[in-house]
């Protein structure tokens, strides 16, 4: 199953990497789409099989639609070339509290504590981007952030994994998540 979740949509360049269809996404999902009623997104919900939950923002839900198709072929390109950005980077497996500048980072996985704070911080230009090509999974702790400060406009986030993204409760996630399994 391919699932892209997308809380706040990058716009870096136009979103070049996403391709249109998945760009108009919050949640795509190969299989099926599952969320908390007291999510909040702000773009389209797609799935192939069903969605399930109530997300305030949401703009439309489109349940095996051509567009859910077309986005998850571009889900696929997206990562892709993500991965093809090489590394410059490597970051451990567990993150506490850190301060990161824009560029490529990779990791087997990442776990964060609860109210652990990722800040990523520009350096006040436009168009700056994160890339995290993850392995494996990202698991955030309860009421863990990922910050965006200095960065001018265009600025990117996204988050390439390998299998999973679980977000811990009252997270504050930020970018795009990109995952070849699930998200929950």
């Amino acid at each position: 199953m391919l699932v892209a979740l997308i809380y706040a949509p990058s716009q870096v360049l136009g979103n070049p990497l996403l391709g249109p269809e998945l760009a108009s996404f919050s949640v795509l999902a190969g299989g099926y789409a599952t969320y908390g009623d007291s999510t909040n997104f702000n773009g389209n919900v797609g799935a192939v099989n069903y969605i399930t939950g109530r997300a305030s923002g949401a703009r439309n839900q489109y349940l095996n639609t051509s567009n859910v198709t077309a986005g998850l072929d571009q889900l696929s390109n997206a990562q892709s070339a993500l991965r093809s950005m090489g590394s410059s980077v490597n970051l451990t497996a567990t993150q506490g509290d850190i301060t990161l500048a824009p560029g490529v980072y990779d990791a087997s996985a990442i776990t964060t504590a609860a109210s652990t704070t990722i800040t990523l911080n520009g350096t006040g230009a436009d168009n700056e981007v994160w890339v995290f090509n993850i392995v494996g999974g990202l698991t955030t702790g309860a009421s863990s952030n990922i910050v965006l400060t200095n960065t001018g406009s265009g600025a990117g986030v996204y988050w390439n994994l390998g299998t999973y993204g679980t977000l811990g409760a009252s997270s504050s996630f930020l970018g795009n998540i990109l995952p070849a399994g699930y998200v929950s």
